[in-house]
């Protein structure tokens, strides 16, 4: 069997929408139809306890997975729009943007980020990521100079399938060059799990160890022990450790950090509850203080029915001694787990809005036997339109298909349950705006963009 170790980028605060505060819709910046973001959303986990917990005691904030990196034609948006919500005028104003392009014959993909500037928007970043085997991949950043691109970053991530070894290297362009700044080395053991974790850093002339994070199993492969260590006066210390403990449906990690040298202090542990599926369903962190653990922070998750999260709701322990309400994030999703809108909201004696994210969808392929390019070349036309459009395919698609239209909230419009794509859809009711017509046959479903006029 072949392994792979791959970096995946761990996307956080997401959640569903309130009618009251669902961004308006925008069509600027929407993407032909083989523009694709891929992004790899597979997360690692063991033993029901997610690595990116373990990795935030490393002072990390990735998450990662030890296999083949996967296409992710199942979870791809073309566009994402955040919006900020402004109090006074009460109303979403536009924040930034993301564009995402996919290049099959140079096998890359790009972003460019936006930033609204109050009329119009400027650019702000271009990410390049270009990918190999095994898994390998290097992703330069460009930032903009107000004229050009010009380098900034650069991570290169490359996969030792023999050593089960995954290297991250980060550099910076400086004085015309790339120059190396740190690099982080993974390594998994034959049982597909974190063995350690080495972090090294360039002082100008040669690497010099920085920390390293070694994981403890016991005989049935469960994690027990994570133990952190510095590179202090040329040798390794000890400066912390995680101790997992496991009830029914619930882990226990307790930090351990270092009081001086000769001891460890007792600092934090925080418990997590699942449910029977492995979902996550309460976080408590609480610290040691005075001899009694004592509640900071708690954190509730609700899933819809196909396991996606919902609803994520974080509260804190005040100095009244009574839970308050901290923030929260809400995901309304389209279908098959494709994230529409994602809204983050605080309190301030009521729930008020933060930030939204809205993603565009151009083109969705899900197949079940991998026959994805059957809708490649599947077309809308004319879009935008105003009566009746049309299909247009190079293959034979004459079976009779299910089609359903949905509005940008999710709603579903119409439904025909089966529909012949050689005649035209008349459209001439729907109201103005962006619309997703997804169709389905007995193994696959393609879903495309329309706009209303």
């Amino acid at each position: 069997m072949r392994f792979y170790i791959l970096l995946i980028v761990l996307i956080s605060s997401i959640c569903p929408v309130f009618a009251q505060n669902i961004p308006p819709a925008s069509l600027d910046g929407i993407s032909q139809h083989d523009l694709e973001n891929f992004i790899a959303t597979k997360s690692y986990s063991f033993n029901n306890v997610n690595l990116v917990d373990i990795l935030e005691f490393f002072n990390s904030s990735g998450d990662y997975s030890f296999g083949q990196r996967q296409m992710m034609s199942e979870i791809t948006h073309d566009s994402a729009y955040t919006w900020d919500w402004d109090a006074v005028a009460n109303e979403w104003i536009f924040e930034r943007k993301s564009i995402f392009f996919r290049n099959e014959a140079l096998n890359n993909s790009v972003t460019y980020q936006y930033i609204w500037n109050g009329t119009a928007w400027e650019n702000t970043y271009r990410i390049t990521t270009t990918y190999g085997l095994p898994g390998n991949q290097t992703t330069v950043s460009e930032e903009w100079d107000g004229n050009e691109f010009v380098n900034y970053s650069k991570f290169i991530l490359t996969n030792d399938t023999v050593k089960r070894e995954s290297t991250n290297t980060y550099q910076r362009w400086q004085s015309n060059q790339w120059v190396d700044q740190f690099s982080t080395r993974i390594t998994m053991n034959t049982h597909e799990q974190i063995s350690h974790i080495i972090s090294i850093v360039w002082n100008g002339s040669a690497w010099i160890n920085s920390r390293q994070v070694i994981y403890i199993y016991d005989t049935a492969q469960v994690l027990q022990t994570v133990q952190t260590q510095d590179w202090i006066n040329l040798e390794w210390l000890l400066t912390s450790y995680v101790t997992y403990t496991y009830n029914t449906n619930e882990v226990i990690s307790t930090l351990y950090a270092l009081e001086d040298p000769i001891g460890m202090l007792l600092n934090r542990r925080e418990i997590r509850v699942l449910d029977t599926l492995g979902q996550l369903l309460t976080w408590n962190s609480q610290s040691f203080e005075e001899n009694q653990w004592l509640d900071t922070w708690r954190r509730f998750f609700e899933y819809n029915s196909d396991g996606n999260e919902t609803v994520f709701l974080e509260e804190r322990y005040s100095d009244s001694e009574e839970w308050q309400n901290s923030n929260r994030t809400l995901t309304d999703y389209f279908t098959h787990g494709y994230r529409l809108n994602i809204v983050r909201q605080v309190w301030d004696s009521v729930w008020v809005g933060a930030d939204s994210i809205h993603h565009y969808y151009t083109e969705i392929v899900t197949s079940s036997h991998g026959e994805a390019d059957l809708w490649e070349d599947f077309r809308i036309y004319p879009n935008p339109a105003a009566g009746e459009v049309s299909f247009i395919s190079s293959h034979d698609l004459n079976e009779p298909l299910r089609l359903r239209v949905y509005s940008t909230t999710g709603n579903l419009i119409l439904e025909l349950k089966e529909f012949n794509i050689t005649e035209p859809l008349d459209v001439s009711g729907l109201s103005p705006g962006l619309y997703f017509i997804q169709f389905m046959n007995r193994t696959d479903q393609v879903v495309r963009w329309m706009v209303k006029q």
